[in-house]
């Protein structure tokens, strides 16, 4: 089974509060933390896949200019 993870208190003055105040989503790390390797790669794979798809239609649009 997955172990999970909570972040770390944020009522002091840490890496992470500090990661948050520069605009860091460590809402989005925290979650990403709760997924399994696995699962992290099939969502880069998804990401990966949806971004060279958007690549080759603005390459074909670009074409047909």
């Amino acid at each position: 089974m997955a172990e999970t993870r909570t972040p770390p208190d944020r009522s002091q003055k840490t890496a992470w509060s500090e990661a948050e105040a520069w605009g860091c989503d460590m809402n989005q790390l925290a979650h990403q933390l709760t997924l399994t390797v696995r699962e992290r790669l099939r969502q880069h794979d998804r990401a990966l896949a949806a971004a060279l798809a958007l690549r080759a239609a603005a390459e074909a649009r670009r074409a047909r200019s």
